[in-house]
């Protein structure tokens, strides 16, 4: 059949005179319309509708942000939604990065520096919906690098301390904090000079804050360690030709073996005992003969230079007299020289 419809009131319907206008609410409130139909027997019959226009919620999904890597941030509004509710619907994308998806106000603790978008879908009681976005910036930390840890020797010497470089990233300038700050030349540059009161183990902790006020931090472990002892041995008295044995028992003494050892003058040694610790000296010829060792333990301290001293003796000069025949007749020979023996005497045995 053919029937002819007029929608009352005609506005905000895109066609009044059909079947199924479209309605475009201008503003939130109830609408009331009439249809009425007529059939083509002129038949007219009309009914009413009412249609109620409530408000979107309010949606703030928060502030952009800028944080650094591993701060936490929370996202939303105060309060995220406002309008026809509670109760309210939250889904935020990216939700596996968040705390609770469904919350108000979830939690984004980065893990890598980037920009990240999230965008909160907010459902009220009447099912409307609306969105809104907030963009997080998450800036790197800066690289730091306190340095390798170290063993120096306890000479009353002072270490740099630090990396090279000891920070990379957003900067510089960068600011510095090394803690703890006593025997520090200056707790606030990049590289302070460590002067050890004593022996043992420092831990200092570099703090490093960049441009964007991203904080890093880094240790490193100085050792202080006391050289070896070192004994040369007792200076001694021999002959020409009688071997001594040189340093003490032992030569070297410390908290860092093996040791190495450089005697010199080398050349007056066989071989390679100049690097042996209790080297053999077998003297040719008289004299005094003062040797010197210097020890370096595994840590590289050298302790120390010792010296020993060797007085070496001339071997005396004897004359048994020249070789001589006699008669087997009682004739009797002397033996010996004029003088039979010279050197350090008399008195001779």
């Amino acid at each position: 059949p053919l029937f002819t419809y007029a929608w009352l009131p005609n506005l905000n319907l895109d066609n009044d005179t059909i079947a199924n206008p479209i309605f475009t609410p201008p503003d939130t409130g109830t609408y009331e319309y009439s249809a009425c139909v007529t059939d083509t027997n002129g038949c007219v019959q009309c009914d009413t509708v009412v249609i109620t226009v409530t408000p979107l919620p309010v949606v703030d999904a928060g502030s952009d942000d800028t944080v650094c890597v591993g701060i936490c941030d929370t996202l939303g509004g105060s309060p995220t939604a406002t309008g026809q509710g509670p109760p309210f619907i939250f889904a935020w994308s990216q939700g596996a990065l968040l705390s609770d998806p469904a919350a108000a106000n979830p939690v984004f603790c980065p893990t890598d520096s980037g920009t990240y978008q999230f965008i909160v879908t907010v459902t009220d009681t009447n099912g409307c919906i609306q969105r809104d976005t907030v963009v997080v910036f998450v800036n790197p930390l800066p690289v730091v690098d306190a340095g390798f840890d170290s063993s120096i020797c306890f000479y009353g010497d002072s270490i740099i301390i630090g990396g090279i470089p000891v920070a990379l990233g957003a900067g510089p300038p960068f600011i510095y904090s090394w803690l703890p700050d006593t025997n520090l030349n200056n707790d606030t540059i990049d590289k302070p000079t460590f002067t050890p009161p004593d022996t043992g183990t420092t831990q200092f902790i570099v703090i490093v804050t960049d441009t964007n006020g991203c904080v890093q931090r880094d240790t490193v472990n100085i050792t202080v360690t006391l050289p070896p002892v070192v004994d040369a041995g007792n200076d001694d008295t021999v002959c020409t030709g009688i071997p001594t044995t040189l340093g003490g028992s032992p030569t070297a003494a410390g908290i860092a073996p093996p040791f190495n050892f450089n005697w010199s003058p080398g050349t007056l040694f066989s071989g390679s005992d100049s690097t042996l610790s209790n080297p053999s000296f077998v003297p040719i010829d008289s004299g005094i003969y003062c040797f010197i060792v210097i020890v370096t333990d595994s840590n590289g301290c050298v302790g120390s230079v010792d010296t020993v001293c060797i007085v070496v003796n001339p071997l005396p000069v004897v004359n048994a007299r020249t070789d001589t025949s006699v008669c087997d007749d009682g004739t009797t020979v002397v033996l010996g020289g004029a003088l039979t023996a010279i050197g350090s005497g008399p008195p001779f045995t």
